[in-house]
């Protein structure tokens, strides 16, 4: 329980946020769930499509690297002959 003495401002600014008279007119008395129901999915589909854009770009970059591998020329080492076999 609070101890001490509610402001006037903080007792009626609950009904300028959210007036849970107008949603029940509107959506019935299980506007809650509703509204639960509607920001679970929101977070789901965000998790989602920032799951897939992670894939995305993990793939972008796999083939930007290998892209650049293939583009490069390969160092060539030429050895003579002589210097090829080991004497002993």
């Amino acid at each position: 329980m609070a101890m001490g003495k509610k402001l006037t401002l903080t007792e009626k600014l609950p009904k300028y946020l959210v007036n849970g008279d107008e949603f029940e007119k509107i959506l019935g008395p299980f506007w809650l769930y509703i509204c639960a129901i509607l920001l679970h999915m929101t977070a789901a589909s965000t998790m989602c499509i920032l799951g897939i854009n992670r894939r995305y770009t993990m793939y972008i970059q796999q083939k930007l690297a290998y892209s650049q591998l293939q583009t490069e020329q390969p160092t060539t080492i030429t050895v003579n002959r002589e210097e090829s076999f080991i004497k002993i």
